[in-house]
């Protein structure tokens, strides 16, 4: 796929027989995983890769439950297209690899998307997935369908970068192909409010005469979100912070 080949005659029939006879079933998982995080982690020839696993029917082979998931693999295409788009626009894709989205990831997160939380299970110890991958495919889809639901709801900056907040990039670039709503969050997130950033600091509120504290934390939490809002500029955010910072609300 990374070539854009085409499989042989007798490759294609190999493979055949090798599905038709259970031996991908008898590949250890830790041997299983490792092979498609190798075989889906470059962004150029992933979507090919998840294509033909789907048309020879080794996803299934994989995990039963992946048979009717051949559509996984355009969701996934579309989530690495506008996602890599986007964090290229905004300079992060280059400028910051480490945020750009991981391919093998995101691929995870697009089979794992429509499975019930037992299949999840399953397919994570079929991949002997671990940490942020295992925690990706057994919640992952359940944040991605949560945020969308509560985006109808939220109309301020501020609330829905929170929201953002408890997202992989993985989850949002999934989120970004479910609507455009969706989609026009997730871009301006990664173009503008991951960027937004105060100013002031607690040494500012402490040189004013406030003692230091859980209220000036909680000054300038408020005065971040008044910031996102677009209620202030950086020229306004010493005194919105000072103003909040006297207000006993905030220290109860």
């Amino acid at each position: 796929a990374r070539f854009a080949f085409e499989l042989a005659p007798t490759t294609l029939a190999e493979i055949e027989a090798a599905r038709a006879s259970g031996w991908l079933e008898r590949l250890s998982p830790a041997r299983l995983g490792e092979a498609l995080r190798r075989a889906l982690g470059r962004p150029a020839s992933a979507s090919r890769v998840l294509r033909r696993l789907s048309e020879l029917r080794l996803l299934e082979a994989i995990d039963r439950q992946l048979a009717p998931f051949g559509g996984a693999a355009d969701r996934f295409d579309t989530a690495l297209r506008q996602s890599n788009e986007r964090l290229s626009a905004v300079g992060l894709a280059d400028a910051c690899p480490g945020r750009a989205v991981a391919t093998f990831r995101l691929a995870l997160l697009c089979l794992a998307f429509d499975l019930p939380a037992e299949d999840r299970g399953r397919l994570s110890l079929r991949l002997a997935l671990q940490g942020d991958e295992r925690r990706l495919v057994a919640s992952g889809p359940d944040r991605v369908r949560e945020a969308l639901s509560r985006l109808s709801r939220e109309v301020r900056p501020s609330s829905v970068h929170a929201l953002f907040g408890a997202c992989s990039d993985e989850e949002l670039a999934v989120l970004a192909t479910l609507d455009d709503a969706a989609s026009s969050w997730v871009r301006r997130e990664w173009g503008e409010l991951r960027s937004v950033r105060l100013e002031i600091g607690g040494h500012d509120l402490i040189a004013a005469g406030f003692a230091a504290g859980p209220a000036l934390g909680r000054a300038l939490e408020l005065t971040l979100e008044a910031k996102l809002d677009g209620r202030i500029g950086a020229e306004g955010e010493l005194a919105f912070a000072l103003r909040t910072a006297r207000e006993p609300a905030v220290g109860a």
